[in-house]
């Protein structure tokens, strides 16, 4: 409802309109005490590295996302079908959320379709954490009616090659990993890891 003045859009990623006012009255005027000094703290303010690595991030994703089919299911009935929720429960870790995405032939077409949904990977598993310390999560198991369920998990090859450190394979200590002795998912804090499982035959894909 402010319009430009706070919305403003720099492309060159040099300015940044977070401080230039405080937000509408209406809404907001019994925190505007508390918004008055963060607003007006210069360190608070996005630097042009952090826009950059903010930008680069997202397009990451963005690759990600295109890259892998079985991220972006279309159908409903293939979304009921092929996706699972391992380890929720009353067990759950608190802000641990992990979702598995299994291939096979589509069930949203009748005839049911040929083949599998993605050429490259038999499944994928995403573990998204919002807690401040390293997590760890058992490799869930394949759903029976899988297309592979053979090879291990594996950081999906975009996020390996991440500019990201907490996702980086880089960063020895942040890292997010499978831990081939325990069998666990290794992930990073405040992190969403994307770990794929490659068809055979598809060991050596590149993620794009």
């Amino acid at each position: 409802n402010s319009g430009d003045w706070f919305n403003v859009l720099d492309f060159t990623g040099q300015r940044s309109a977070f401080g230039t006012g405080l937000p509408t009255k209406a809404k907001n005027s019994h925190h505007w005490d508390l918004m008055r000094p963060l607003l007006r703290d210069a360190t608070v303010r996005p630097t042009p590295d952090q826009v950059a690595a903010t930008k680069a991030n997202f397009c990451e994703l963005l690759r990600l996302r295109r890259s892998t089919p079985l991220i972006g299911l279309t159908k409903g009935a293939d979304v009921i079908e092929k996706v699972d929720f391992p380890g929720c429960g009353p067990q759950q870790t608190t802000g641990v959320i992990v979702m598995q995405t299994s291939n096979g032939p589509s069930a949203a077409t009748v005839p049911r379709g040929e083949g599998c949904l993605c050429k490259h990977l038999a499944r994928v598993v995403i573990v998204f954490s919002t807690r401040f310390e390293e997590i760890k999560v058992p490799v869930p198991a394949p759903k029976a009616n899988c297309c592979g369920g053979k090879l291990p998990l594996r950081l999906h090859p975009i996020q390996a090659a991440s500019e990201d450190a907490v996702t980086s394979e880089d960063a020895v200590t942040r890292s997010a990993y499978l831990d081939d002795a325990s069998q666990l998912l290794v992930v990073p804090p405040q992190t969403a890891a994307v770990f794929v499982e490659p068809l055979q035959g598809e060991e050596d894909w590149s993620g794009e």
